[in-house]
């Protein structure tokens, strides 16, 4: 490129031309760019050559860490590159990566360019769960939180709970999972809270429990350790067979029964040496 002024007097000095792609050096005399201008009063026509240089910019493509160089080259204004080869991007605790795109198109550079590999990410189902603990207590103790199991260092949970352990029944523990404000997924668990389990105990007292027809059921009742009892029976003493007599004890909700079994047999006169006269019991607890 040459350009040409014609004047007579002053300090000339020559403006800075631009080229897409080229760095201006200077202008000189000559076009082998060896003797360079400086400025000088015209007082006589000069012709001066601009000396540009190429540039050059660096395509710098970046592994799965967005770190480590996988790839990077030079070229000139308007040049494209193709990329390298997609890296794969190794799975974590819960997602699988596939390769979408470079981050950047190098069809045409223009300037200096960083690539970087863009993924898209999948969810591996159930990578996520509740830790084991004892989420059954009785009401007054207290209940621990055990979590989920371990996860991205990218994601985080909220958690939303509000079992109250003095109040017994039923509590859900929500676990919101986040891959930053988008919602990856909720896992619940089931708290339960059970009142103190009373313990009971049914005493049958002595008694006859083989008895003849036409005989007398003499109920000999039980002895219990606390509540109210209620005593069950069907006893038929003008018909033989076998009875039961049921003794229940009810405390914050829960029966408690103890049984007792009651023979009526026929007598015969002639074998009244075969009879033989026992009891029997049996225990029963029901929620």
């Amino acid at each position: 490129t040459n350009t040409e002024w014609h004047l007579i007097s002053n300090i000339f000095e020559p403006y800075t031309p631009t080229k897409q792609g080229f760095t201006f050096l200077g202008w000189y005399y000559d076009q082998a760019y060896t003797n360079a201008y400086e400025p000088i009063i015209l007082d006589q026509e000069i012709t001066l050559y601009a000396h540009f240089e190429e540039e050059y910019y660096t395509v710098t493509y970046f592994d799965t860490d967005k770190e480590t160089i996988l790839y990077e080259t030079e070229v000139t204004y308007g040049e494209a590159v193709t990329p390298p080869s997609a890296p794969d991007k190794s799975p974590t605790i819960s997602f699988t990566y596939t390769f979408k795109s470079w981050s950047e198109d190098t069809d045409n550079i223009t300037s200096d360019l960083y690539v970087y590999p863009q993924y898209d990410k999948a969810y591996i189902p159930e990578s996520i769960t509740i830790k084991p603990g004892l989420d059954t207590i009785i009401a007054g103790n207290t209940w621990v939180d055990t979590g989920v199991t371990e996860l991205d260092p990218f994601l985080s949970v909220v958690i939303n709970e509000d079992v109250n352990t003095s109040i017994p029944g039923k509590y859900i523990v929500e676990y919101a999972v986040y891959d930053g404000e988008m919602k990856v997924m909720t896992i619940k668990r089931m708290v339960r809270i059970t009142e103190i389990y009373p313990s009971v105990t049914i005493e049958l007292n002595e008694g006859l429990s083989t008895i003849p027809v036409g005989g007398t059921y003499t109920e000999a009742g039980a002895t219990y350790s606390e509540g109210e009892i209620t005593i069950i029976s069907d006893v038929d003493m003008t018909q033989a067979g076998t009875y039961i007599v049921i003794y229940q004890v009810t405390v914050n909700n829960i029966v408690f029964e103890k049984t007792r079994y009651v023979h009526v047999v026929e007598i015969n006169p002639t074998n009244m040496s075969d009879i033989y006269w026992y009891k029997e019991e049996r225990d029963i607890y029901v929620a």
